[in-house]
């Protein structure tokens, strides 16, 4: 079974979980093979899987494996209650199967859901209320037994000496219990117990009995299929709606450098006051950027335009910080509208106790020249990965997958305009004596329409056009000026 947990101690946050891939979801489990028993929990405080533990496994040559609870002698007298519980509820509807060995005085065990237990005994089946042992506020002895009214006690089909199979199904709130293919119980079980409260376990007083158990299998009517993404309900629908409108966006401009190498037709290298080392490795445009006491980057800089509704993904790897100062990685769209707003993914190391961040910002100019930073952080360690920036309308959204998963998380959503873009840049940056080191793998854009900032040998072209007075019938008359003069 898959799960999350999180330490009573901190506090936690799960969220986007998805299921991606081709699972297959069996129609049957098998509760008792694992070694290490760490599918299952002790109710009390005791020790479990290992060899002197008193609940611990055995190889079975006739199984997939033997649960085993060993008897403690020095607690004689005692009624010590001891519970071994599997760690996922019968949510559903289902059965439990095992076979169990049954000797009066030496090896007895006990079926459980929640807190009740059903002692099974020659003359017939008995209840159990599961104490909480020292911490109990009641008080229920721990050897309390009690036989429901209008149940009729008969003895059971226990075969002693020999290995018995006991059959627990549940059925809406009915529990219907075979033994050796034999009914001996069907109740119905108080609203304590439904749930996540329905929690199978094996019960015995670890003072009177050894317990070895085998073959021990879970059915149950769980969804035998996995959703698909849009229909799973931990899965973030804000990131698979970005996904799929990704998906639709008609221009697209994909660069991988460790194919490709350095186009400078796209690209050009801004290597602010010397100092920064680039390199083409196999995977990718490699920066190393020590900094100058002060902030200090390293710039590849691309001439793509986006226009309308953008996906931009930077893909990164080799990410490290050293030093005594910030230091980062990042991808920034720049907008040409009047704020001259700078839309950044950061992976970045701060100088604070040296944490590693993802960092989304947006940034504008002020009315100083200066500019302002609107920025969200969250804890990230990844050194590969992939920095991505959307836009839907002016909503800008900023997101991140780690190593080289497909699936992305959103970190932050933040406002901006809807104006076009000006350059793509890929920056490694570094403060005071610090250095960043990062290569660069890839990166890809989409759009409603991609556009090219003038490259280095492009020349301005003049014309002159004439129209009509109402702005119609534009043309031009000359051709390019420069082709006249040369003419």
């Amino acid at each position: 079974w898959f799960g999350l947990h999180a330490w009573y101690r901190n506090q936690a946050r799960i969220r986007d979980v998805r299921i991606v891939g081709e699972p297959v979801v069996p129609d049957e489990i098998s509760l008792s093979s694992d070694p290490e028993l760490r599918h299952w929990l002790p109710y009390f405080d005791e020790a479990i899987g290992y060899n002197s533990a008193r609940w611990g496994f055995l190889p079975d040559p006739e199984g997939t494996g033997m649960i085993v609870g060993r008897r403690d002698r020095s607690l004689t007298g005692s009624s010590a209650e001891s519970l071994l519980r599997y760690m996922r509820p019968m949510m559903e509807d289902g059965t439990i199967e095992y076979e169990f060995r049954y000797e009066p005085g030496e090896f007895a065990v006990h079926p459980a859901l929640g807190r009740l237990a059903f002692l099974l005994q020659p003359d017939g089946m008995r209840l159990h209320w599961i104490t909480d042992d020292r911490y109990d506020a009641t008080d229920v002895a721990p050897e309390n037994s009690f036989v429901p009214e209008r149940w009729e006690k008969r003895p059971l089909p226990l075969r002693a000496g020999e290995w018995n199979r006991l059959q627990l199904s549940v059925v809406d709130s009915t529990v219907a219990i075979n033994l050796n293919g034999s009914p001996i119980c069907e109740l119905t079980l108080p609203a304590t117990i439904s749930g996540s409260r329905r929690v199978f376990g094996f019960f015995r007083y670890a003072d009177q009995s050894d317990v070895q158990v085998r073959n021990v299998t879970m059915r149950g009517d769980w969804p035998k299929s996995v959703p698909p993404l849009q229909e799973q309900p931990l899965a973030r629908k804000a990131v698979l709606a970005l996904d799929a409108q990704h998906a639709s966006l008609p221009a697209v401009y994909d660069m991988n450098f460790a194919n490709s190498g350095f186009d400078s037709q796209m690209f050009s290298l801004r290597n602010a006051r010397g100092g920064g080392q680039f390199s083409m490795q196999n995977d990718g445009f490699q920066i190393v950027r020590p900094a100058s006491n002060a902030w200090t980057a390293t710039e590849l800089l691309s001439r793509i335009v986006v226009r309308g509704d953008f996906d931009v993904s930077a893909g990164f790897s080799d990410f490290e910080a050293v030093g005594d100062e910030d230091a980062a990685a990042m991808v920034i769209v720049k907008l040409d509208d009047e704020p001259q707003h700078h839309l950044r993914a950061v992976r970045n190391r701060v100088k604070q106790l040296q944490r590693q961040y993802y960092q989304v910002s947006k940034s504008v100019v002020q009315a100083d020249g200066q500019r302002s930073y609107d920025t969200t952080s969250v804890p990230f360690e990844a050194t590969t990965g992939t920095l991505r920036i959307a836009r839907r309308g002016s909503e800008i959204y900023y997101l991140f997958a780690e190593g080289d998963s497909l699936n992305f998380h959103l970190v932050g959503q933040k406002t901006a305009s809807d104006a076009d873009g000006l350059g793509i840049d890929l920056n490694a940056i570094a403060n005071g004596t610090s250095t960043v080191t990062v290569t660069w793998n890839s990166l890809h854009v989409a759009a409603e329409e991609l556009l090219l900032l003038p490259g280095p040998d492009d020349q301005p072209q003049n014309e002159i056009f004439v129209m009509n007075a109402d702005g119609t019938d534009v043309r031009s008359v000359t051709g390019h000026i420069s082709a006249i003069a040369g003419a």
